[in-house]
C-alpha cells in the first residue's frame, strides 16, 4: 500500500477523459502533496497520473438487453476494492460517465469526499451519471450556467 494521501480522478473515454486531462492540468500544482490516482475503461495511463486502474463500463451503451450478461460492474467494484487496499485516496474528482457513480458511491461508505463536473455536453437536461452524482458529490460543478435551473445547488464554474 502506499501511504501518501492520494486523490482519485473518474472518468470515461472520449469527453470525459478530454474534460479529465483539462482539469488534472489546472489542478496538479495544487495537488503537489498527493499522489494521483486514475480509474477508467481508457486502456493508457495518463500522463500526468502516478497508478492508473483500468475498469470495465457500468452499462452497455449499444445494448440494453445484455443487462444480465453485462459484468463491467463487477469489474468496477473488483478495481476499486484494489485501489482501496493499494491507496490511501482522501477525494474523488469526477468528469462521469456510468464508472464514476459506482467508484463514488462505494468510496463515499468509506468516508471519502466527493467532487463532480458534469459534463459540458449538457445545456437543458441532466446527464444519467449527473442524476445521481448530484447527491453523492459533496461539490457539485457545472460547466453551462443553464444547468442552474435543474441543479440549484451546483456551482457554475465555467468551461473546463
Amino acid at each position: 500500500m502506499y501511504s501518501n494521501k492520494a486523490v482519485l480522478f473518474s472518468f470515461g473515454v472520449g469527453g470525459h477523459n478530454a474534460q479529465a486531462n483539462r482539469l488534472a492540468n489546472i489542478l496538479l500544482n495544487e495537488l503537489g502533496d498527493f499522489d494521483i490516482v486514475t480509474i477508467s475503461d481508457l486502456k493508457k495511463r495518463p500522463e500526468w497520473s502516478d497508478r492508473h486502474y483500468v475498469s470495465g463500463e457500468l452499462r452497455e451503451k449499444k445494448s440494453h438487453f445484455q443487462l444480465l450478461t453485462n459484468l463491467g460492474p463487477l469489474k468496477i467494484i473488483k478495481t476499486i476494492v484494489k485501489i482501496k487496499k493499494e491507496n490511501n485516496i482522501k477525494c474523488i474528482i469526477s468528469t462521469g460517465p456510468g464508472i464514476s457513480i459506482l467508484t463514488s458511491l462505494v468510496f463515499k461508505c468509506w468516508g471519502v469526499k466527493i467532487i463532480h463536473i458534469e459534463t459540458w455536453s449538457r445545456f437543458t437536461t441532466k446527464s444519467l451519471t449527473g442524476k445521481f452524482m448530484y447527491y453523492l458529490s459533496d461539490k457539485f460543478y457545472i460547466q453551462n450556467e443553464s444547468l442552474k435551473d435543474i441543479y440549484p445547488k451546483s456551482i457554475y464554474a465555467g468551461m473546463l
